[in-house]
């Protein structure tokens, strides 16, 4: 006990001669002690405090007063507590197309102006002006990220950062003022697939999923996708001459059976789906996230393989292929096409019947032809396999095929009624609840699949 209070006494003895000496010091000397002290708290604390709100997802995001939900990964803070924004946050957020390119060059393009940033540097390009971020952006695995602060400055946003309550919050009372280019094309910006041959099958379904893909996943992650393995796996008892269309590609994607890739398979973790009519959101969808497949008629007949041109039917005529829509031009000629078109303008499509067919593999389809934009479909979020760490159900018995035809089917129908432009998000539990296209009986065949035979017979 004695020992003990000589110790406490020795204590404060040295406490009372650190503070006498704090106090005498000189103020330059306190300004040095103030600096080195702020330094380490940022340099030592704010990492530890951002690697626990990024873990946490602690982080409070408002735009407009409102708060929203954050998927995972969207805002992160990096080792200076400052918000870094993800490629998907900044295409949601602003409009905006942003890819990056060879792993060190972010393309953002957004009313015209494009900018250009570099991985682990402050310098960048806007438009012909250079400017300067307050940090460097940065790849974290698969996700890319930049400073949201400097964004929000560049494209008229409010932006308000309350570090102690980890709260952000962005404001735009003219959020909407986004335009679309008059032409856009997903080539000229390596965003498009490579040319594929279907050959005589009636496989064009599969071979525009998979394209329609491998856009998506352009320019970062450059890869091959091989439709046949859709086509083999496909989670039916169904020829291969009785056709198919986007139901049936997704009832396999969104199981997470494919596609399979070099190191794996890609998981398919949002779907947007469009309608006919839904001309501006078709575009959105390829300026932001990539080719859109989609449905249209074509009249084998009297195509040439020389040709671009395609004449929208003067009557409407149940779709027999599927195609992939790269890009727009809305000064493209009404008379490049036969019959009466109202006005100019068309979509650029990339076919799969090998690139002798129209322009290298591309034609154009007029924006009033009855049957482009039906059955749209763009593949917006593509992540890799390990995204997840555990499968929680699996359905069983012969609930599988209901879910993968009849169900699935009547899911898309209600997204289509509640909201012209829809989205399947799946986040890391809704999603695995359950899954569609297991492998079915032959039961499946003869009870739900007799029914579309016909439906699909004549897609080429």
């Amino acid at each position: 006990m004695k020992h003990m209070r000589r110790f406490v006494v020795l204590t404060f003895v040295l406490l009372a001669l650190f503070f006498i000496k704090l106090n005498t010091t000189s103020d330059d000397y306190s300004n040095v002690e103030t600096f080195r002290g702020a330094h380490l708290e940022q340099s030592v604390f704010y990492p530890l405090i951002a690697k626990s709100i990024n873990d946490s997802g602690g982080l409070t995001f408002l735009f407009n007063g409102e708060e929203m939900a954050l998927a995972a990964d969207e805002l992160c803070l990096n080792d200076n507590m400052q918000v870094m924004a993800s490629l998907d946050f900044i295409r949601e957020m602003f409009y905006t197309s942003a890819n990056l390119y060879d792993n060190t060059e972010f393309r953002l393009e957004r009313n015209d102006v494009e900018y250009k940033f570099y991985v682990d540097s402050v310098e960048g390009i806007a438009g012909t002006e250079r400017v300067e971020l307050s940090c460097e952006p940065f790849v974290l695995e698969n996700d890319c990220y930049l400073p949201l602060e400097d964004l929000c400055k560049l494209f008229g946003y409010e932006y308000r950062w309350d570090m102690k309550m980890a709260k952000l919050e962005v404001s735009s009372s003219d959020a909407s003022k986004v335009s679309l280019p008059t032409s856009f094309d997903l080539r000229k910006k390596d965003r498009a697939s490579s040319i594929k041959n279907q050959g005589n099958t009636q496989t064009c379904w599969a071979y525009a999923a998979y394209g329609a893909m491998e856009s998506s996943l352009l320019p970062q992650e450059p890869v091959s996708l091989n439709p046949k393995e859709l086509i083999d796996k496909k989670p039916y008892e169904y020829q291969d001459n009785g056709g198919g269309d986007f139901a049936m590609a997704l009832s396999y994607l969104l199981s997470w059976q494919g596609p399979t890739v070099m190191d794996g398979k890609k998981h398919v973790q949002e779907v947007h789906f469009y309608d006919a009519d839904d001309i501006d959101d078709i575009k959105w969808g390829v300026y932001l996230y990539g080719g859109v497949s989609t449905s249209v008629y074509i009249n084998v007949s009297s195509i040439g393989t020389s040709t671009i041109r395609l004449a929208p039917p003067l009557i409407i005529t149940k779709p027999n292929h599927d195609v992939v829509i790269i890009g727009w031009d809305d000064r493209y000629s009404a008379s490049h096409f036969t019959g009466d078109v109202p006005g100019d303008g068309a979509f650029i499509c990339q076919n799969s019947w090998g690139d002798s067919f129209g322009d290298e593999g591309v034609f154009y389809v007029s924006y009033y032809d009855s049957n482009i934009g039906n059955q749209a479909v763009s593949y917006a979020k593509i992540e890799n396999e390990n995204n997840i760490d555990d499968v929680l159900q699996e359905m069983e018995s012969d609930a599988k095929y209901e879910m993968s035809w009849e169900g699935y089917r009547m899911e898309i129908n209600a997204c289509r009624l509640r909201n012209h432009l829809c989205k399947l998000e799946m986040d890391n539990l809704s999603e695995i609840c359950y899954k569609l296209g297991i492998k079915a009986k032959k039961q499946l065949f003869k009870k739900v699949c007799r029914k579309f035979v016909n439906k699909f017979s004549d897609y080429v």
